[in-house]
């Protein structure tokens, strides 16, 4: 058995359920907030896991040709063409392409990623931010 004193013992159990307020103040300092510091912790897990996203997703595009690069990242919105996806008939003006000659470069394309997806180990990573 332990050797710890009972008032020890009864200070461990009531931390283990003590809660506390987001707006109460650090080290008794009005400048900074339990809220501040865990903010900006969730911001710099989201900031790395972008990171790491963007970089296998970066790895995976080197599969694709030209065009077939330049189509996807426009008919979903990456890189340059960030936030904004576009449909076919866009990209189709776009690239001065019938719009028939953009589905089978995106059809293309895609069975591409999908093979790489499911030979390839470094694919698994991909599969990771899908959960």
């Amino acid at each position: 058995m332990l050797s710890l004193p009972l008032d020890v013992v009864n200070g461990y159990f009531r931390a283990m359920f003590e809660f506390i307020s987001l707006d109460q103040p650090v080290y008794n300092d009005d400048e900074f907030t339990v809220g501040d510091f865990i903010a900006q912790t969730e911001g710099f897990e989201n900031d790395i896991f972008k990171e790491a996203l963007k970089e296998d997703i970066n790895e995976l595009f080197k599969i694709l040709d030209e065009k077939e690069l330049k189509v996807i990242k426009m008919r979903f919105g990456l890189e340059e063409y960030e936030n904004r996806s576009m449909s076919i008939k866009e990209i189709s003006k776009e690239m001065s392409l019938l719009s028939q000659r953009i589905i089978n470069i995106e059809k293309k394309a895609l069975m591409k990623i999908r093979a790489y997806c499911q030979r390839d180990e470094k694919s698994g990573s991909l599969r990771d931010y899908m959960r």
